[in-house]
């Protein structure tokens, strides 16, 4: 199943075109880092990091393809998710803190 899902997903990334430029507009509070891989000349930029105003933090892939946005969520009461396709693909998990 893993690996029928990682051919799927390969061969999709294969079709879709390059993702170009981002057009992000600045956000008064908010915060972004980006991670990048530099080949050769060239620098790909594979995923980005946003912080909220509120202290939340989102996890997100650059990709040409608006429906799918895979993102992971830290949210400050804890919960963790993961989304794509505007689903949910981990069922949300907070952490067990004991007293």
């Amino acid at each position: 199943m893993w690996r029928r899902m990682f051919k799927e997903v390969r061969e999709r990334c294969a079709a879709a075109p390059k993702v170009g430029f981002m057009k992000l507009q600045p956000v008064p509070g908010e915060y972004r880092y980006a991670v990048a891989v530099r080949e050769g000349s060239d620098l790909w930029l594979t995923l980005w990091v946003r912080r909220s105003r509120k202290g939340e933090f989102f996890i997100m892939l650059p990709t040409s393809d608006r429906d799918w946005d895979p993102h992971t969520s830290y949210h400050r009461d804890g919960t963790l998710h993961m989304k794509s396709y505007d689903r949910k693909m981990l069922t949300p998990t907070k952490p067990n803190i004991s007293p």
